[in-house]
């Protein structure tokens, strides 16, 4: 995976071809916020370009995952971007639902019966911790965390 290489000491600039000729950082700059901004899909989310010699990283706020996905993909069809990266975050409202929908869920499941679960999400990846389960609640707990939309991944931190 090329950020893991770049990620062992090598500058962008040294990682990747550079942008198209005559293109600056800050002309891909703005193709790709301008892209961003005309896209229905991103038009309305605060998105920022961050260039490097036609690497650019996407940062800011979406409300969903695929809308992380929808951007990279805008970004990689401006001419003269040679790689994107993800640095968005989701939303505190968001995030806020997630918990709130991972929780209702555990709660609902009888097997579960009065264990208490604390629920951390982070860009879509839940963390469930809890000190009162079983080997059995746990697989539960997860495999319902897993369900619900927008989780990514699971964590156990039960026990």
């Amino acid at each position: 995976m090329p950020i893991v290489w770049c990620t062992f000491g090598c500058a962008f600039s040294a990682c990747a071809p550079p942008p198209a000729s005559g293109q600056t950082d800050t002309d891909l700059r703005a193709a790709v916020e301008v892209a961003l901004a005309l896209d229905p899909v991103t038009t309305a989310l605060e998105l920022t370009a961050i260039p490097d010699a036609g690497v650019i990283r996407i940062t800011g706020h979406t409300d969903t995952l695929d809308q992380q996905e929808h951007a990279l993909r805008v970004a990689a069809a401006v001419p003269g971007v040679v790689q994107t990266f993800d640095n968005m975050t989701l939303g505190a409202q968001t995030v806020a639902r997630i918990v709130r929908e991972v929780e209702a869920a555990l709660a609902a499941a009888p097997a579960l019966g009065e264990v208490t679960f604390t629920v951390v999400v982070n860009d879509g990846v839940v963390t469930l911790t809890s000190d009162d389960t079983d080997a059995t609640q746990r697989q539960l707990a997860i495999e319902i965390a897993d369900g619900i939309g927008s989780v990514t991944s699971v964590v156990d931190r039960m026990r």
